[in-house]
């Protein structure tokens, strides 16, 4: 995990896989804790497409209102179909 721009960013590094497509989004930020989901879209059964195997860590980041500076981070992970 890293800051950037004074600490008004934060980056991370989430996983995807094969036709998934994986993003950052800010759930949640007090003056205590700061919350975030890793959203992975995977295609819906239905479009039948063939997908590698392989796994991937991009690099993501989420804008905060403030500096991060001492404020609990949580990080959960949550799938959707697209």
């Amino acid at each position: 995990m890293w800051t950037t721009q004074n600490g008004k960013k934060i980056g991370l590094y989430a996983q995807e896989g094969g036709c998934g497509k994986v993003r950052a989004d800010l759930a949640s930020q007090s003056q205590t804790e700061i919350k975030i989901v890793l959203v992975e879209t995977v295609p819906s059964p239905e479009k039948k497409m063939a997908c590698t195997l392989d796994l991937r860590y991009p690099p993501v980041e989420v804008a905060l209102d403030a500096p991060h500076n001492d404020r609990r981070i949580v990080v959960d992970r949550r799938t959707e179909t697209g």
